[in-house]
């Protein structure tokens, strides 16, 4: 293992959190500032933020960018982990991996959230899928921007 990589953690399961789902696909959303605690809004109500998990991967890969994602998501291993980082008492690994000779920055995390019959399923979450910025050290090494 590279100096300054760390090991791959077990997949975090600390205290199950909660979230409720709002949209299908992966979007930023924000509701409007006088929406009350506990009021839902029709999802074509929503405000769209950027997305960092997938308008980068549009503005690359155009239409294509659902396929180049999961090839890039499937690269994951043990040698692309770069370590784990703790935000707002949150989780999220961090891998770097290369694809198309671009350096890929990816972020995720597992959670608890409700299916559709309301039962509670753990499921896999990209926050971040873009390129590098910067080197980034990972266990097999350094990847490249």
């Amino acid at each position: 293992m590279p100096a300054g990589a760390h090991p791959r953690p077990a997949l975090h399961r600390e205290r199950p959190r909660f979230k409720r789902l709002t949209a299908p696909t992966q979007r930023s959303v924000r509701p409007p500032k006088r929406l009350q605690a506990g009021q839902l809004l029709p999802l074509e109500q929503l405000e769209r933020n950027p997305s960092t998990a997938v308008d980068p991967l549009r503005e690359v890969y155009g239409g294509n960018w659902k396929e180049h994602g999961l090839r890039i998501l499937g690269k994951l291993a043990e040698s692309a982990f770069h370590g784990t980082l703790d935000q707002n008492g949150m989780k999220f690994d961090v891998y770097g991996v290369r694809h198309d000779a671009i350096g890929w920055y990816v972020k995720l995390t597992i959670d608890n959230v409700f299916d559709a019959k309301g039962a509670v399923t753990e499921q896999l979450f990209t926050i971040s899928c873009h390129p590098l910025e910067r080197p980034l050290r990972t266990n097999g090494g350094q990847v490249q921007p």
